[in-house]
Order: structure tokens, then sequence, then C-alpha cells
């Protein structure tokens, strides 16, 4: 729970994005650009 509540935090407090897809912090591997049923949940979480 704790760490839930820190992404809705930063979310709100510092437009950050809670959900996103693996090419948005991996833009260097071309290996991420055709994975498109898996993401990012926070910075920690796949």
């Amino acid at each position: 729970m704790p760490y839930l509540y820190s992404m809705a935090g930063a979310a709100y407090h510092n437009n950050y994005t809670i959900m996103r897809g693996l090419a948005m912090d991996f833009a260097a591997d071309t290996a991420v650009l055709n994975i498109d049923d898996q993401y990012m949940f926070g910075p920690h979480c796949l």
C-alpha cells in the first residue's frame, strides 16, 4: 500500500505517470519496442 500511495502522490504533485509502456523507460533498447503486453508500474515494478 505505501508504494501505491507514493506513486499516486508523485502522479498528482510531480506530473508523474504510474503506468507506462516499457519504451518510455528503456528508449535505447530496441527489443522493448515490440513488447505490447507488459508495462512498468512505477519505477520498480514490471
